[in-house]
């Protein structure tokens, strides 16, 4: 589904410190999105919000968070 307001959840497993992430995105790229984390999968941290996203490779350092889980929450395309 092409549409704002779009939210991709990983599962890592385990809890890890967060510290860089690389998205890759294809021709439909968020341009506007927050990575967010959790221990539980119900109360979530930002941990980094892009508001200029331009597509291709976006790489996010020094972030600065733990959590079992990741999240992508996508605002604009």
């Amino acid at each position: 589904v092409y549409a704002d307001n779009q939210t991709l959840v990983i599962d890592l497993g385990s809890s890890y410190s967060i510290q860089n992430m690389i998205l890759r995105w294809e021709a439909a790229y968020g341009s506007s999105y927050s990575i967010q984390v959790s221990g539980d999968n119900q109360n979530w941290t930002t941990i980094r919000t892009i508001t200029n996203g331009d597509g291709g490779r976006d790489i996010l350092t020094n972030l600065n968070g733990s959590g079992r889980y990741v999240r992508l929450q996508l605002t604009t395309r």
